[in-house]
């Protein structure tokens, strides 16, 4: 199974029978959604709103066509649109252009204000990424506890199921 996050493939021997199938289990981080996330849930919510889909199922004659009550997702979708149209239009945020300093300025005072900076650019890149180190874990771990509630609720829900059954069985009447 494909992992949007890791970008990894996970062995199925590793996921319970009947998980892998129809259960969502995408983390997307800080709500911010891929590019092709953003256009598969506009072709969903597009989907979910043209008439002429809806007209599939129904007879023409029974249904009286009215533009009165617009369809609940329309507006949604005009939403979602615009803002991934905004998002394709505004450009990456460019990056400041390097001012060099002339050789007259560069004294000791100088380079010893680049070398304070380079260690400290130096700190702050470690320190990110023992941050991401940290989140890669306890994405891992809440990923690895999603997965198991799944399977409980999974596992309770036939044990519902079953349990029903047998009570219309013996025909004990439930609430």
């Amino acid at each position: 199974m494909y992992h949007p996050v890791t970008h990894e493939r996970s062995s199925p021997a590793i996921m319970p029978v009947g998980l892998g199938d129809g259960m969502n289990t995408d983390v997307h981080m800080g709500g911010f959604y891929d590019a092709a996330t953003q256009q598969n849930a506009f072709k969903a919510m597009t989907q979910m709103w043209h008439m002429d889909q809806y007209q599939q199922n129904y007879p023409t004659s029974d249904v009286k066509m009215t533009t009165a009550f617009p369809h609940p997702f329309a507006n949604f979708a005009q939403q979602l649109s615009s803002i991934t149209q905004n998002m394709r239009e505004s450009p990456a945020p460019s990056k400041k252009k390097p001012n060099p300093v002339p050789a007259e300025m560069k004294d000791a005072a100088y380079y010893e204000r680049r070398k304070r900076n380079n260690e400290s650019a130096r700190r702050s890149r470690e320190a990110r990424r023992q941050k991401e180190d940290v989140n890669q874990g306890r994405l891992q771990i809440l990923e690895q506890e999603n997965f198991q509630l799944k399977a409980d609720l999974r596992r309770l829900m036939i044990e519902v199921e079953r349990l029903k059954y047998l009570a219309s069985v013996q025909g004990v009447q439930l609430q």
